[in-house]
């Protein structure tokens, strides 16, 4: 374990996303779970900068791969044209 100083602000802020992926993941998170989240961010990010995507591309790709409930496979139902009224 080792020590680091930073600003009430930047404490603040780390607190804020403690909580923040607490609730989104519905474990209890720690600081340094706090600190790999970013670490893994910032390299995932700086993996695909490398490979020469731009911003837009990234944002699309970082969507695309969210799961949202409600959106699965199982959720959607073929249309029935019985009622188009022809």
């Amino acid at each position: 374990m080792s020590t680091i100083k930073v600003k009430k602000g930047t404490l603040l802020k780390l607190t804020k996303l403690v909580g923040y992926l607490t609730e989104k993941t519905g474990r209890r998170m720690t600081y340094d779970d706090v600190l790999q989240y970013l670490i893994s961010r910032f390299e995932s990010e700086e993996q695909i900068r490398d490979q020469g995507i731009d911003e837009a591309t990234q944002r699309l790709l970082s969507r695309i791969e969210k799961s949202f409930p409600g959106a699965g496979p199982e959720d959607f139902k073929e249309y029935e044209y019985e009622d188009t009224g022809d």
